[in-house]
């Protein structure tokens, strides 16, 4: 007696068939005692989900008025402080007297716009120095 190629088809579907509705029962299982823990919450197989429509808020923008603050200026107060004192060499002469006196000159020196451009003489030309040119010649 053989086993036709129908029959096998038949028991690999049914074994299939059994394997998920295992799989189905033991997620159900888990769910229900998760329910029973309260780890979930609402079960939403049992419980149908509320839902919760707020009233819309409309609250003003804060606005922050400080009070001005006029600080101080900062002072620094550098130690040591240097104090004038008399001259330490105990003669008792007061020092010399510097003279400033004016340099002589024979003629004040003109005022640029009062000089006229064509009265002075042209100062000679530059003379520019040229190199002599590189052979073209790339090596030797």
């Amino acid at each position: 007696m053989g086993i036709s190629a129908s029959s096998i088809d038949l028991l690999v579907a049914v074994s299939g068939l059994i394997e998920v509705q295992d799989v189905v029962s033991a997620m159900r299982a888990a769910d229900a005692s998760q329910a029973k823990r309260g780890l979930l919450g609402l079960n939403p197989c049992i419980e149908p989900r509320q839902v919760v429509h707020p009233e819309p808020r409309y609250e003003p923008r804060p606005v922050i008025h400080p009070e001005p603050r006029y600080e101080p200026r900062p002072v620094y107060h550098p130690e040591p402080r240097i104090e004038p004192r008399d001259l330490a060499c105990g003669c008792g002469e007061p020092p010399p007297q510097i003279v400033v006196k004016k340099a002589d000159t024979e003629q004040p020196l003109e005022a640029p716009w009062k000089s006229v451009p064509w009265k002075t003489p042209l100062p000679p030309a530059p003379k520019v120095k040229l190199a002599p040119p590189h052979p073209d010649i790339g090596h030797k």
